[in-house]
């Protein structure tokens, strides 16, 4: 007679143990991503050296202010190689901390800055209040995002929700290498495209910018 008095097994953690695992493989990808996408940043902020380091073409600019629908322009000559980086500062100018806009079209030769350019910060952004945003928005409004600020550090600041807390929040430096015409005189323009803000908001909104350079790696 054959003996079948062994353990009986608990077949009623199956679902739990199944769901576990499920939450598991996706923490995992999801890290696998976010992880791939640190280390594209990573990279491209290690392929060039220090700013402070790079030979700078001053474009000898003040500080500067744009309403919505204006522009301005400026010209230079590219060096025949290395690595060309464009580097400014910039902010909406409000009386407080109040979040941020996709307000900015930067342009070589016509060509469009897109995210994948920008390289002293993540692509990502993330307040300290909790809150997160990208720097480069897409349609309807494919255009650089900047902050509300009553001035180019305040988003520093320790005590704000407003506070960004990776890199310098109104600093963007671009890598224009693939834009420019080595060794040829390039244009470079600013747009502010807050039409759609102004409509809403009813109410003037001003672009400040200053610190316009051209790095050389």
């Amino acid at each position: 007679m054959i003996n079948r008095s062994k353990e009986n097994v608990n077949y009623s953690l199956l679902p739990f143990l199944l769901l576990l695992l499920g939450c598991c493989l996706t923490v995992f990808l999801s890290f696998g991503i976010f992880m791939t996408m640190d280390l594209v940043w990573i990279q491209k902020v290690m392929s060039f050296s220090s700013p402070e380091k790079s030979s700078v073409i001053p474009l000898n600019l003040p500080e500067n202010k744009l309403a919505v629908g204006e522009q301005k322009s400026w010209n230079f000559k590219a060096p025949a190689n290395g690595t060309i980086l464009l580097s400014l500062e910039a902010r909406i100018d409000w009386e407080k901390l109040a979040g941020s806009a996709f307000i900015m079209e930067l342009t070589v030769n016509d060509v469009p800055i897109t995210g994948e350019r920008l390289i002293n910060k993540p692509f990502k952004v993330t307040f300290a209040d909790g809150q997160k945003g990208v720097y480069y928005g897409k349609s309807p409004t494919p255009y650089w995002m900047l902050f509300y600020s009553p001035s180019y550090e305040a988003n520093s600041e320790i005590g704000s929700g407003y506070r960004v807390l990776e890199g310098q929040a109104c600093l963007y430096i671009f890598d224009l290498t693939s834009l420019v015409k080595p060794g040829q005189v390039n244009k470079i323009t600013l747009y502010h495209r807050g039409e759609y803000l102004r409509d809403i908001l009813n109410r003037p909104i001003p672009l400040n910018f200053r610190q316009v350079k051209i790095l050389q790696n």
